[in-house]
């Protein structure tokens, strides 16, 4: 007869492997924590700390540990006695560092109780696989002809802040389905990294050591044939698809992904951004022609909407089109029923606010993404934007109010007309141009406050403003404080680039008054992190890569901290303005001879890319 206390303590040991604190854990990682902790994964010192941030000793501890579990020979040959950290003599993380998993942080130092962040984890969790299995080295072998599958860029939306060399390990382990993004297809690589996250993303490398489609691996990256890619004129339009004088329809895209497979039109559509239902299709150029229809992802032409203008925006279902010869210059459809909505005489897109700015009759209203009409167009059009959800508007008395982007009122104000003109507005921020001094005046509207001391000012797309007094140049934050004296700075001009979101930095050849190239790159914090930029022909992607024309036959890419991330090489010459980024690939396009030329897809790094698409 079994005694009672021995009863006890086995039950209490079964809930004890099986079954972790429901306080000690978020509810996503319940099932992956209690799997972990079957399959001996967690060594016993991390289970009560899961909602913590994992250090560098704890990581190491779960990586061998993993190693030991799979393959026990691994950790027994592993142990380098040379070397050697003055902070720490854990058995497991020499072994870790090895084998290559880990390095120090320098000085003979290896901070084991320093927390990681994702990106770090990410490094980590590859060199782990890479250490303990030929599941990378297979997929490198593929490589041979090009970069190819897992090893092709994934654009999460802030992948701006990704560091170079984290990007190519991010990456892999996301197309492994071993570490996802954090929501919203993002990847936050600088947010710290818990515990019950390394303990899934162990769990998802644990099954990537036996089979990798044992994980819920994402779709591949699709990449539109070659030809295609060429014909995509800037964000949503198809240029030229059409022949010039044919009724019919001669486009027919493909589209391939790294892994060798080919897809119809059929099978993914005929619109190469996957996210979008309608496209707009250049169908007529030439003098004082420009036609377009707009169709959708069956390659069909949608019922009723030719224009004989263009197609200014597509959003979701809705698009406003160019007519012409009616009472607006610009009509709002919705594409799935055909229906004419409303027409006005212009229509821009505030990023910042979310919102479309329209124009009617001399006056301005706001419409959300939705296209519902937030703010009535009754307002006197003065160059304002929102920023920070807040926005100027002078009503018709020639008061001002500041407005949210849900159409609250949360202030009114006056200006003395009579001294001063409205001559741009930013979130709650409003230049004036002193009209007896000719100069400009930054008024902060929320707290009444003038800042008269410069005698030019501009605002920057994020809200800076550019100021200048006696011929010099400064740059303020948004409260008018110096940020940058440019002057010192040894410079004569600032420009923001939205796009990349940095500021571009340039000396002026006085005896001409031109900007002088090469010129420099400025981050927002006013850090100079680049020098030497050759030509104005520079793209970004949005995301924080960017490109440049740095020799007849060559590009140079590098993200939004202004460290390379590669250069590519053609064989030919790069016909210039003809390269831009295709979700996270580089199209080229080179010229063979005067009458014959050819395009190619590359990884940001330098690598031919989709060798096959053509």
């Amino acid at each position: 007869m079994k005694k009672p206390g021995i009863i006890l303590a086995f039950i209490l040991s079964i809930n004890t492997v099986c079954f972790a604190h429901a306080d000690n854990f978020s509810g996503w990682a319940r099932a992956d924590i209690n799997k972990a902790k079957e399959l001996k994964l967690i060594p016993y010192e991390l289970q009560e700390q899961y909602k913590e941030n994992i250090t560098r000793e704890e990581f190491c501890e779960l990586a061998v540990n993993l190693l030991r579990v799979k393959n026990e020979d691994i950790i027994e040959n592993s142990y380098n006695d040379e070397i050697y950290f003055s902070d720490t003599d854990n058995e497991n993380i020499i072994k870790a560092a090895s084998l290559g998993i880990v390095s120090g942080v320098g000085d003979n130092k290896f901070n084991p109780k320093g927390k990681i962040t994702r990106q770090e984890a990410a490094k980590m969790l590859y060199n782990t696989l890479d250490a303990g299995t030929d599941v990378l080295k297979e997929y490198k072998a593929d490589n041979k002809n090009g970069v190819n599958g897992i090893f092709l860029p994934h654009i999460f939306n802030d992948s701006a802040e990704i560091n170079n060399w984290a990007r190519n390990e991010i990456y892999a382990m996301y197309h492994l389905g071993i570490m996802f993004g954090s929501g919203d297809n993002s990847f936050s690589p600088l947010e710290p990294y818990t515990i019950e996250q390394a303990v899934s993303t162990f769990l998802r490398l644990y099954n990537a050591f036996e089979d990798v489609n044992k994980n819920n691996m994402p779709e591949p990256e699709i990449y539109p044939d070659l030809d295609t890619a060429n014909r995509l004129n800037g964000g949503n339009t198809l240029n030229a698809a059409y022949e010039w004088g044919s009724e019919g329809f001669i486009y027919e895209p493909k589209y391939y992904d790294g892994f060798g497979n080919v897809y119809s039109a059929g099978e993914k559509g005929y619109i190469p951004d996957m996210k979008s239902k309608y496209m707009a299709v250049v169908t007529a150029r030439g003098v004082g022609v420009y036609n377009e229809v707009v169709i959708n992802k069956e390659g069909k032409e949608v019922t009723g909407i030719v224009d004989n203008g263009g197609t200014k925006i597509i959003f979701d279902n809705m698009a406003v089109i160019h007519c012409l010869d009616r009472e607006y210059l610009f009509y709002l459809y919705n594409l799935d029923t055909g229906e004419e909505i409303m027409g006005f005489d212009d229509i821009n897109w505030d990023e910042d606010g979310g919102m479309y700015r329209f124009f009617r009759k001399g006056r301005v209203g706001y419409m959300n993404s939705e296209f519902k009409e937030i703010m009535p167009c009754q307002y006197i059009n003065i160059d304002s934007v929102f920023f920070n959800s807040h926005i100027i508007l002078q009503k018709p008395d020639k008061t001002f109010i500041i407005a949210k982007s849900d159409g609250s009122i949360i202030k009114s104000f006056k200006i003395n007309h009579n001294k001063y003109e409205v001559w741009q507005a930013m979130g709650t921020n409003i230049i004036l141009r002193d009209k007896k001094k000719d100069t400009k005046v930054l008024l902060k509207s929320y707290s009444g406050k003038y800042i008269t001391n410069y005698t030019a000012m501009n605002f920057a797309d994020n809200g800076d403003i550019i100021a200048q007094k006696e011929g010099k140049v400064y740059l303020l934050d948004k409260e008018g404080n110096l940020k940058a004296d440019i002057d010192k700075m040894g410079y004569d001009t600032v420009t923001y680039i939205p796009s990349a979101g940095f500021y571009r930095v340039n000396k002026i050849d006085k005896s001409n008054w031109s900007n002088v190239i090469p010129y420099d790159i400025m981050d927002i914090n006013c850090n100079l992190i680049r020098k030497g930029i050759t030509r104005y022909d520079m793209v970004s992607d949005g995301c924080g890569m960017n490109l440049y024309k740095s020799a007849p036959n060559q590009l140079t890419v590098f993200d939004s901290y202004g460290k390379d991330i590669g250069v590519i090489n053609t064989k030919d010459n790069i016909v210039d303005n003809n390269y831009w980024f295709v979700n996270g690939l580089v199209f080229v396009r080179c010229e063979k001879s005067e009458n014959e030329s050819y395009t190619e897809y590359y990884a940001p790094w330098g690598e031919r890319a989709v060798v096959n698409c053509r």
